[in-house]
């Protein structure tokens, strides 16, 4: 056996959770991604005092950690192969949010189908109801499992387990609509990202298709025509409207429902901030998988600053690397908007409210790269 030393497992312990998941791979930790923080810990200590530990051999390269230099200390300790490591990126941190399936058994006498947006990371297939809020975890032994790309929209028959709110899927019913016996996974190509100069109309206002447009509200989305008819204009040209926003008013959120076509990833004021980040990371991917699909969008996010600090606020936990998860958040959710040569587009409307206008975030990151409307 090998014997771990205080002050080793005390670095172990101040590492930040990307660094952790990182030692835990290149120790032949299974799915670290799942584990919450103190788990991941105790199974890196027992794979470290395991006098057969396995080693990942998958090199990764990317920039690395801020404290790259202790994990490799560590790994010299039990190899004396260089610990690899991997770079933070957006599907890296897909799970940050998601609780670890703690369950040991479940009820098989309670089974109903639930529905939502898959996430699949280390080859484990998730996703949220979009009705109970509840997490869903896909059975190993799920076959079509396979099939399932972040983003598609999951039909699953499952059961509850012995851990609130979370419940084991055990088959696979519908991806994106398509019942499982016919659904064949498609490859498409589009060609080249271009300028389109195209235009949809918003009020007496003109959207560049394809492309980032702010507008300033200055009422609720509800207060006028101008919400429905882009949606009108949408369902007639068959491009899914898809709706994202956090916090949003009681009046709008009752709005939003009598759109039957609309695709809803808002949340209502006063929802806590991990379902809301949970909620804007569901829709960034199903947005993502809609244009591999070959489907245009358009995409209204109903107050970007809200949304910005829902992220913030949801982040606090993730001390070392909250401003790089938030950019990366935020990054991917702005570069949603984009138009191809033989292929889908999507357009992002992005609205903000005139008491941020001065927000210095707003206006450096946001507004200057989109097309004001």
């Amino acid at each position: 056996m090998i014997s771990i030393d205080k002050d080793k497992e005390l670095l172990i312990r101040e590492l930040g959770i990307f660094e952790l998941r990182g030692l835990a791979r290149q120790l032949g930790v299974s799915s670290p991604t799942t584990k919450k923080r103190d788990e991941l810990i105790d199974c890196i200590l027992s794979a470290m005092q395991s006098s057969e530990v396995q080693e990942n051999p998958t090199k990764r390269k990317g920039r690395p950690f801020k404290k790259l230099s202790s994990i490799k200390d560590i790994l010299n300790s039990v190899s004396e192969e260089t610990a690899p490591y991997e770079a933070l990126t957006y599907n890296s941190m897909l799970s940050f949010a998601q609780v670890a399936a703690e369950f040991d058994n479940f009820n098989d006498d309670t089974y109903q189908n639930l529905t939502g947006y898959a996430r699949v990371n280390d080859g484990k297939v998730t996703f949220i109801d979009c009705d109970k809020n509840v997490w869903v975890f896909i059975g190993d032994e799920v076959e079509s499992a396979k099939l399932v790309k972040n983003g598609d929209k999951l039909v699953v028959k499952a059961c509850s387990t012995n851990v609130k709110n979370q419940y084991y899927g055990i088959e696979i019913l519908e991806i994106n609509g398509i019942a499982i016996k016919n659904y064949k996974p498609e490859i498409h190509t589009y060609g080249f990202e271009v300028i389109s100069n195209n235009t949809l109309p918003f009020g007496d206002k003109q959207i560049k298709e394809g492309r980032r447009n702010s507008v300033c509200l200055l009422e609720d989305l509800y207060e006028n025509d101008n919400f429905k008819n882009v949606y009108k204009y949408c369902n007639a040209k068959n491009i899914n409207f898809v709706v994202l926003g956090t916090n949003v008013s009681f009046e709008d959120t009752i709005y939003f429902n009598s759109f039957d076509n609309m695709v809803d990833f808002t949340t209502k004021y006063g929802t806590g901030d991990i379902v809301n980040i949970n909620k804007v990371i569901d829709g960034i991917n199903f947005v993502n998988r809609k244009i591999e699909l070959g489907e245009s969008v358009f995409l209204v996010l109903t107050d970007v600053m809200e949304t910005i600090r829902a992220i913030d606020r949801a982040l606090d936990n993730q001390l070392e690397n909250k401003q790089e998860m938030k950019k990366i958040i935020v990054t991917e959710l702005l570069s949603l908007a984009k138009s191809f040569e033989k292929g889908p587009v999507c357009t992002t409307l992005v609205c903000y409210r005139k008491n941020d206008y001065d927000n210095s975030y707003l206006q450096n990151e946001i507004l200057r790269i989109c097309k004001n409307i």
